[in-house]
């Protein structure tokens, strides 16, 4: 995940997808005026494995590649499919994969896209002083809806498995025809899932000369998660000021974004959720308890916050976690944890998770449930605010 403030440049993908959404939409009447979706949005992801935050910041800066308007986006997702062909026919990154095989889909930051430079880069209501990379394209298509695409790269868990080189001898006794036998041995090494080959023999002592056949099981493997780019497009429309209505593909599968301008979320209590006090946190994973504690800073989002916290073992800061809390009653969190001792994980996010957000006079928090990538199974994430200072 990219740091908040920070501005970092990114990949590129082409506007395809989306201008295909618009070039199947029919000619619409000339009396149509499209309606801007420029300004903030607080947005909520839902599909199949596609639960998630999004705000997104559309301007008028115009990409001078493309020469269309250009948007920003921060997200928090962690969704959880049932896969359509379970089982160990793993995949690794750059081999061809069914996307309905991943179970786990989760992640968090900032939004990629095609854009490239804008003259405004940096403008007061942009988000990043340099989003070269972090920038999706929007336009109008035929009937005056919003068409726009991006990409994320998400962790997917459960399904990959990384075979390793296994050796195998074997030796065994072959019947001939004149009644005697053929002492035979065979040594080969592989990194396939399962070898089957046929193997030459002899000759024996009679002459006597075939071919048998062998199988071999590698059991020498392990499961993980790997990072896949998610490809999003989206066509729908706004009402400025109101609401704001999107549906979209992605490259796992359909979904739905809505939501209402960004504001600041009141806190019901007054309780200050980034002033000094801090939060408590249980995170369940693979049955095991794990106690956080954790502290909130502002940025230059509305309603995001870089988290900095620790557990037992690891920690986490504002420059790779975040916290977003969102006027649709939804709190997200995105974390990578720093382990105390040994290596970091190569993947960007370590758990990601979404909850109801409680917001009482009594109590500040959630109980959310998200991914790792330390569990095929879903995790909890329990976080309160604490009024008090030791």
């Amino acid at each position: 995940m990219k740091t908040l403030v920070a501005k970092n440049t990114g990949c590129v993908i082409g506007l395809a997808s989306a201008a295909l959404l618009a070039l199947t939409a029919p000619m619409a009447s000339a009396a149509i005026i499209p309606q801007s979706p420029i300004g903030q949005w607080d947005c909520i992801l839902s599909g199949p494995g596609q639960n998630g935050i999004i705000f997104l910041n559309f301007t008028d800066n115009r990409d001078t590649n493309s020469g269309f308007p250009t948007f920003e986006g921060f997200y928090v997702q962690a969704g959880h499919q049932t896969p359509a062909n379970p089982g160990r026919g793993g995949v690794a990154p750059g081999r061809n994969f069914s996307t309905n095989s991943f179970v786990n889909l989760f992640g968090g930051g900032f939004i990629e896209g095609s854009s490239g430079p804008v003259a405004e880069n940096g403008d007061i209501d942009d988000w990043m002083d340099d989003s070269r990379g972090h920038r999706g394209n929007w336009f109008y298509n035929s009937q005056g809806q919003i068409v726009g695409s991006f990409f994320t790269t998400l962790n997917v868990t459960t399904t990959v498995t990384n075979f390793f080189q296994s050796c195998y001898s074997t030796n065994f006794s072959i019947p001939l025809t004149n009644g005697g036998s053929f002492d035979f041995s065979f040594n080969i090494c592989a990194t396939n899932a399962v070898l089957t080959t046929n193997v030459a023999w002899g000759p024996a002592i009679d002459g006597e000369t075939g071919f048998t056949n062998l199988t071999f099981i590698n059991g020498n493997f392990t499961l993980g998660a790997i990072g896949v780019t998610n490809n999003v497009s989206f066509v729908g429309k706004v009402v400025p000021g109101r609401r704001l209505t999107f549906t979209g593909t992605s490259t796992f599968g359909k979904f739905t974004i809505r939501g209402v301008p960004l504001q600041t979320v009141p806190i019901v209590s007054g309780v200050p959720v980034d002033d000094g006090f801090f939060w408590t946190g249980i995170k369940t994973e693979n049955e095991t308890r794990f106690a956080e504690v954790f502290s909130l800073t502002p940025t230059v989002i509305p309603n995001v916050y870089g988290m900095t916290g620790q557990g037992p073992s690891y920690s986490y800061g504002v420059s790779n976690s975040a916290c977003m809390i969102s006027a649709n009653k939804k709190v997200g969190f995105s974390v990578t944890e720093i382990p105390f001792n040994g290596p970091t994980d190569r993947l960007h996010v370590s758990r990601a998770s979404i909850g109801k957000f409680v917001n009482t006079r009594k109590a500040i928090g959630t109980k959310s449930f998200g991914d790792s990538v330390n569990s095929v199974d879903m995790i909890k994430f329990d976080a309160f605010l604490t009024p008090f200072i030791p």
